[in-house]
């Protein structure tokens, strides 16, 4: 393009047309500049399209990929290994035998009474068996209240029976398991006035708690 130039410079000179020496190198120098932006001006175009149109599919992606990882507020944070669903109840081992034991002993044979063996702390049976029945089943509860306690219009009184056969903790005593929920204890025993005896005792875990559900008492000196 250059030479084309200078032709047609020399023309223009034969023509008597007269490019200064300046003005010629101004023309030079702005085609020199047009031959090296061509390029970009020929892509930047689309370049720039293709930029927007890269743009345009990835913020619907971000938008999505945003809106799924975002919890609502108050959703509580999940961790691995996250169990669902209701937990198994947990229970006990095995039932506080001795703790039990004292705790129905000491409510049959230590209440506080007046002179003539009327209750202070209590003023009906019903109130007994509400109280016993927190260890004790309430069927059992009102059983035992009923063979060791009479109630008048006075109050309640301690009915003299030589009071409960109970378990001696000191000495031997087998704790079977029956199920999960289930043991019993017995204890062979040996008294002047009863002779041989055999104590069994059920515990069954209940709402949390081992409760004693039940009491036999069975004289072996009677069996063959």
């Amino acid at each position: 393009m250059k030479r084309n130039l200078e032709n047609f410079s020399k023309q223009s000179t034969l023509n008597n047309i007269t490019f200064s020496e300046s003005n010629r190198e101004r023309i030079n120098k702005r085609v020199s500049n047009h031959k090296k932006g061509g390029l970009f001006v020929i892509w930047n175009p689309k370049i720039l399209s293709a930029a927007v149109l890269l743009f345009l599919l990835a913020v619907p992606v971000f938008i999505a990929y945003d809106s799924y990882n975002v919890k609502a507020p108050g959703t509580p944070e999940e961790t691995p290994n996250t169990i669902k669903g209701p937990t198994p109840e947990a229970t006990p081992l095995q039932p506080p035998v001795r703790e039990l034991e004292r705790k129905y002993r000491n409510f049959i044979n230590n209440q506080e009474t007046t002179d003539n063996m009327k209750l202070v702390e209590y003023n009906t049976k019903e109130e007994l068996i509400n109280d016993f029945a927190e260890f004790v089943n309430r069927d059992l509860a009102r059983e035992k209240v009923d063979t060791f306690f009479r109630e008048t219009d006075s109050g309640v009184f301690i009915v003299g029976t030589g009071g409960p056969t109970t378990l001696f903790p000191e000495k031997n005593f087998i704790l079977e398991k029956v199920n999960k929920k289930q043991y019993e204890v017995v204890q062979e025993q040996e008294k002047e006035m009863t002779g041989n005896i055999r104590l069994s005792i059920t515990y069954h875990y209940k709402n949390g708690k081992w409760k004693i559900s039940n009491r036999n008492v069975d004289n072996l000196s009677n069996q063959p």
